[in-house]
């Protein structure tokens, strides 16, 4: 699975930036005015309305106000000149009712909101699961996502491609394609950063592998651009959308390799981007078997990470005063280990425990001469 080949043209003269120690500074200004937060929690009647947070005299309320870093980049990036915009986000989950009311809040919503005196229109939205809409400012010539550079097709899997877009990520660098080029592995781009710099990337051809390869390689990045490594990345341009784990690999040719991108999602005027969601390392270990997998199951900070919340998680167990729990336990620990499914009759785990006397405590014994 090389990713060697010849690059004429100015994909010869795409310099990789490895050796530099930073990336171009990302200094577009937030242009997000609200964001409205709808939460099972306080149901569809009393949401959170979340306005820029500008008087520090004031301690913030996160239920009132959103920093500087919570603005979407890429919504920022794409508006006008002038234009404004907010997002609404619905959580996902509650009863069938909820679930149902939010569709009708969502559905009012369309016709457009009023923030602080000025009025904004509705150009986006998806209610399935996590709901989003997106509303720009009524004064401004953008009707559709189409006005801003985006295409989003009606695949169902498009609205998850649209959250990863329009969220916030920790770091952000744009860059446009400057040359294209089919290659034997896939589609190669040169992409020329804000600063000058010119990098390659290479959207991979997915035919090339095997069901077993494409298991392993789906939803992943090889990223050698500076701060890259050990991230959950987002990228995107005319391609689709490029997400998932991302590590460094100084064998592969480009700087930029895409495993299955997503097509679901684009930007139609040659803009690519290339933002940090989150670091994998020593972070809240929450994530599914594909995205672990897509790590490589050994990557030492989440390896790491693994083993000290379950030592922690022993550690509240054991010298916790909760009994009940430290003999479920034991429970477990018969089932895999005493050979319970050999009786001719099954036994339930804990009343085996209970037969052969384990204890939660461990007592000491003594004898006495007589």
């Amino acid at each position: 699975m090389s990713n060697d080949m010849t690059m004429p043209s100015v994909l010869e003269n795409a310099h990789s930036p490895n050796n530099a120690h930073l990336l171009p500074k990302w200094t577009v200004p937030s242009r997000m005015a609200f964001h409205i937060v709808f939460d099972t929690k306080n149901g569809p009647k009393h949401p959170l309305i979340r306005r820029p947070y500008t008087d520090t005299s004031k301690p913030f309320n996160p239920n009132t106000g959103f920093k500087a870093h919570e603005t979407r980049q890429i919504l920022d990036d794409r508006m006008p000149e002038g234009t404004r915009y907010g997002i609404m986000t619905f959580e996902a989950g509650g009863s069938k009712e909820y679930r149902q009311e939010m569709r009708r809040t969502a559905e009012y919503l369309s016709r457009g909101w009023t923030n602080d005196g000025e009025r904004f229109r509705c150009i986006y939205g998806h209610v399935p699961d996590d709901g989003f809409m997106l509303f720009v400012s009524a004064t401004s010539r953008v009707y559709s996502p189409e006005d801003l550079g985006i295409d989003i097709s009606s695949d169902a899997k498009a609205a998850k491609r649209a959250r990863r877009f329009f969220a916030a990520h920790t770091m952000m660098v744009k860059g446009r394609a400057v040359d294209r080029l089919d290659t034997p592995t896939g589609t190669a781009y040169a992409v020329e950063l804000t600063d000058g710099r010119l990098i390659t990337v290479l959207d991979f051809d997915m035919r090339k592998l095997d069901k077993a390869q494409r298991t392993l390689k789906e939803g992943s990045i090889t990223c050698n651009l500076p701060g890259f490594d050990g991230t959950m990345s987002t990228t995107g341009g005319y391609l689709g959308q490029g997400k998932g784990v991302t590590h460094a690999n100084p064998h592969v040719h480009f700087d930029v390799v895409l495993y299955d991108s997503k097509k679901e999602f684009r930007f139609t005027d040659g803009t690519f981007y290339f933002g940090i969601l989150a670091r994998t390392g020593l972070h809240p270990f929450k994530m599914d078997l594909q995205t672990l997998t897509n790590s490589g199951l050994y990557e030492d900070h989440l390896v790491t990470k693994a083993g000290l919340d379950r030592m922690e998680e022993l550690s509240a167990l054991y010298f916790g005063d909760d009994e009940d729990a430290i003999i479920a336990d034991f429970a477990a620990t018969v089932r895999a280990v005493d050979g319970a499914g050999a009786d001719d009759k099954t036994i339930w785990p804990l009343i085996r425990a209970v037969h052969l006397d384990y204890q939660s405590k461990t007592m000491p014994t003594t004898t006495s001469s007589k």
